[in-house]
């Protein structure tokens, strides 16, 4: 199970990295080239569907590392840090990369 959701964390990663856009593009364009007869306005529209979907979720997973950049500040600040044991959860990676939350 944990396997699983760690593939599922990653794929939602990258899902939301730009490099994703650029590979929607790079299809698009493949699929105009090599099967224009099916190019119709249903592949516009599954493109389109595509791309909103990329979209909402890189607006998603930055929205999720600003409030886990704010929640860490939070704790950091009041000195919580040593106080809370969660399991499953480090408190080291947050401070070791900060500039991973805004992508």
């Amino acid at each position: 199970m944990q396997t699983i959701r760690e593939l599922l964390t990653r794929l939602g990663v990258m899902a939301a990295h730009p490099g994703a856009f650029g590979i929607l593009v790079v299809y698009a364009v493949l699929w105009f080239i090599f099967d224009l007869q099916s190019f119709d306005w249903h592949a516009g529209a599954t493109l389109i569907v595509w791309f909103m979907t990329l979209l909402i979720q890189r607006a998603e997973h930055r929205d999720t590392q600003a409030l886990q950049a704010k929640i860490d500040e939070l704790l950091h600040a009041d000195g919580l840090v040593a106080y809370i044991s969660l399991p499953g959860v480090s408190f080291s990676a947050s401070a070791s990369a900060p500039e991973a939350r805004w992508i």
